[in-house]
């Protein structure tokens, strides 16, 4: 049954992610490919076959980002299940903060204006950091968190105190970053610019 879920769960996510190209590109064959080379990715494919957490992250990411995406554009307002499904993420794995983040910072560009509509583009960002605290708090209420746990925090804190590592350290992470996104990326880029 565990298999079974991961592999329902990563085939879903397959599909989201090729119905938000579909709505952006408005092009069947493209979308088609690009989720193709996402299902394919051996990263993703290899984790697939696993027990481990990231499937069901990818699932929850894409299907918020697909929500996210669909409210933005008035096609459906799912705000609520968006946010649930942003929180989950966050749980899972805190870059589920994104979709939450980059939804309020759409949000707060279009409505300069309107403080009402500001408010609830931020909400979802609010409550994933939110949920993230109170996980955070229950685990050291209950005196359960890992031995680990903080130790990338630590490590981030004292690159505070010395300005010079934390400025090498961000721009080698960033180079490494964009290289790893950059190569990912390709067939996609590439899929993109294919004449139709």
């Amino acid at each position: 049954i565990l298999r079974c879920s991961i592999l329902i769960l990563g085939l879903l996510s397959i599909i989201a992610l090729y119905f938000i190209l579909l709505r952006e590109t408005k092009d069947n064959q493209k979308s088609l490919v690009a989720s193709l080379i996402f299902a394919f990715n051996p990263i993703f494919y290899l984790l697939s076959n696993t027990f481990m957490t990231e499937i069901p992250f990818i699932f929850l990411f894409t299907i918020s980002t697909y929500l996210f995406y669909c409210t933005l554009n008035g096609k459906i307002n799912n705000i609520y299940l968006a946010t649930l499904l942003s929180c989950l993420a966050t749980l899972t794995r805190q870059v589920g903060l994104a979709p939450s983040l980059a939804y309020a910072i759409i949000t707060i560009i279009q409505n300069k204006k309107s403080w009402r509509r500001i408010f609830l583009g931020i909400s979802p960002f609010l409550a994933s950091i939110s949920s993230l605290l109170l996980h955070d708090a229950y685990f050291l209420y209950k005196n359960i968190t890992p031995n680990l746990y903080y130790q990338k925090n630590q490590f981030v804190m004292q690159s505070f105190n010395n300005l010079n590592s934390l400025a090498g350290a961000i721009s080698i992470n960033s180079l490494a970053l964009l290289s790893t996104v950059g190569i990912c990326m390709m067939p996609m880029i590439f899929c993109f610019k294919m004449p139709s």
